[in-house]
């Protein structure tokens, strides 16, 4: 893309690689058509089932991954079109399966802090505050 989000990498007898980063929609509305293109790109990328898609998708999934404060309905990473795409990124035609809950299905690993992969600083770090925004999103064959 023009903005140099994504690195996409084929190798044979591998999914396709798509490396990216997805714009984060911070708590203003102007950044939100931005980011619906850019998860749209990801969704049409997908949907050969054969395409692995990792990086910073600037999204927390679900409430357990985030244990920050809200910022109301702009919470950067929990809006529901961001989740929307997650949810159909993993339970599509195509799903692609969530490398850390499938290694990682203990309940008690993921309530740990350590999951956490972005602090607002190192003082929300050590109090265990912090979102799951990086990913990697593989298809199930591998």
């Amino acid at each position: 893309d023009s903005e140099g989000r994504n690195i996409i990498v084929q190798y044979e007898g591998l999914p396709r690689l798509v490396f990216t980063y997805s714009p984060c929609t911070g708590t203003e509305v102007y950044d939100l058509d931005i980011r619906r293109r850019h998860d749209s790109c990801l969704l049409q990328l997908a949907a050969d089932g054969d395409t692995a898609i990792i990086g910073d998708l600037n999204v927390a999934p679900t409430n357990v991954d985030n244990t920050c404060s809200p910022f109301g309905t702009f919470t950067p990473g929990c809006k529901d079109f961001e989740r929307a795409t997650f949810t159909s990124l993993t339970t599509g035609a195509q799903p692609l399966v969530d490398a850390f809950l499938a290694c990682n299905n203990d309940p008690s690993r993921l309530a740990s802090r350590d999951r956490l992969t972005w602090h607002r600083s190192k003082h929300h770090a050590r109090k265990g505050f912090g979102m799951r925004v990086d990913h990697s999103l593989i298809p199930l064959q591998y």
